[in-house]
């Protein structure tokens, strides 16, 4: 089986302001819920959502729109660089037998779709 990890947990402080980038809307849908819709749509299981910063408003949104929902894990150190929500993501599915390989994707980039997850699943 091969999941699929949705890293969002980092400031985005370079977009301003003081709320979560991943939530800011794209042509009527949250960033986040975009890049989620791709990977529930690749196929990819299970999917998970690693949040950092302000996570509780990012998982509830997550929780809210999917069902069933992504796993949402925890980054404790988000603010220490992505390779640290990349790490959350492996410590997680590690302990998941049926999980043999991971597809990982960014929480703010909503033009990479299913079909990326697919070709990199296939391959």
């Amino acid at each position: 089986m091969i999941a699929a990890a949705v890293l969002a947990a980092g400031r985005g402080s370079r977009m301003g302001g003081g709320g979560s980038k991943v939530l800011e809307d794209v042509g009527g849908r949250a960033l986040v819920l975009r890049a989620l819709d791709a990977a529930f749509e690749s196929g990819c299981r299970p999917v998970l959502l690693v949040v950092g910063w302000r996570g509780d408003e990012v998982g509830a949104a997550a929780r809210a729109a999917f069902d069933p929902a992504p796993a949402v894990v925890v980054n404790p150190a988000w603010s220490e660089g992505i390779a640290t929500s990349l790490r959350a993501a492996l410590d997680d599915l590690e302990a998941r037998a049926e999980v043999d390989a991971v597809c990982v994707g960014l929480g703010d980039q909503p033009g990479v779709g299913a079909g990326a997850y697919k070709r990199l699943a296939a391959a």
